[in-house]
């Protein structure tokens, strides 16, 4: 049996008891004396963000799955996290099937979580729309999921997937439109910017100005076009374009910036989001 802590109070589940499921990482949907928990386990390796997961323990209203406990259990040399089960789906199954998130909305969300990651000296590495979360119910929230996938502030983004620092494919999709706005609007920087010139932090932050730009494009598009579909990498082909084109020197600078590690570029991302959006 493994003993964890839930809302303060101490309750025991017996892993050998629970069916396993397997992406990535081994996980289950189980309760625990009445609460419903989403569980990973890691067998004999430590989670790259096992000291975020730790800090981020019985926090509220983080824009992320909360965390009830995690443990390491010696005898079997498996770390457990057991989270909060969230009902909702992802923002790629919920647009797909129609339904639209204010990109505004996902923007303030996402900043939450952002931030609560970037305070604990972590970036989220896993930066995609399967890993964007909207909540059911009437009052919605956008949630970062998947917090196992960040890696500490000392490592820069790289694109090898299985190394430390590596983008994911998914993550990729979105992560290519920063670096086409490098080389198609800053070339004299440096040519061909790659994912390990930025900071972690930073790129989080370039990335959520894409993603925040193409749910814009997508909304207004298919709002006169039912043809135009999200999935098509085709149809953001335009994307780095609307970002310059809205203020060009505005949208240069922050690039410029989001390269210097001792720099935060959250305010200016921020506002540079708004500007796009509200733009007539």
């Amino acid at each position: 049996m493994v003993e964890i802590i839930i809302e303060g109070k101490k309750e025991k589940f017996d892993p050998n008891a629970i069916e396993w499921m397997q992406k990535r990482d081994f996980f289950s949907i189980i309760n625990i004396a009445g609460n419903k928990c989403f569980i990973k386990k890691y067998v004999g390796k430590k989670p790259t963000a096992w000291d975020l997961m730790i800090a981020l323990i019985g926090k509220e209203n983080t824009y992320m799955p909360k965390v009830h406990d995690a443990v390491f259990d010696k005898a079997t040399k498996t770390y457990y996290v057991v989270t909060e089960y969230i009902r909702g789906v992802p923002l790629k199954d919920y647009i797909l099937k129609g339904d639209m998130v204010p990109p505004l909305k996902v923007m303030e969300d996402l900043d939450v979580a952002l931030t609560n990651i970037h305070t604990e000296k972590y970036w989220f590495s896993d930066f995609n729309e399967e890993n964007i979360f909207v909540t059911s119910g009437f009052k919605k929230k956008v949630l970062l999921i998947d917090i196992d996938s960040c890696w500490s502030s000392s490592l820069r983004p790289n694109h090898v997937s299985n190394e430390k620092g590596g983008l994911p494919g998914a993550a990729q999709n979105i992560g290519r439109h920063v670096l086409e706005f490098y080389n198609k609007y800053l070339p004299s920087v440096k040519s061909h910017v790659k994912y390990e010139d930025l900071p972690g932090e930073n790129f989080n932050y370039l990335q959520l100005i894409v993603l925040c730009v193409k749910l814009n494009i997508f909304q207004n598009r298919s709002s006169i076009d039912k043809t135009f579909k999200y999935i098509r990498p085709e149809s953001f082909r335009d994307l780095e374009k609307i970002i310059h084109d809205c203020d060009s020197n505005y949208a240069k600078g922050v690039f410029m910036l989001a390269k210097d590690n001792k720099r935060v570029i959250r305010p200016s991302a921020k506002q540079l989001i708004n500007r796009i959006i509200n733009l007539k």
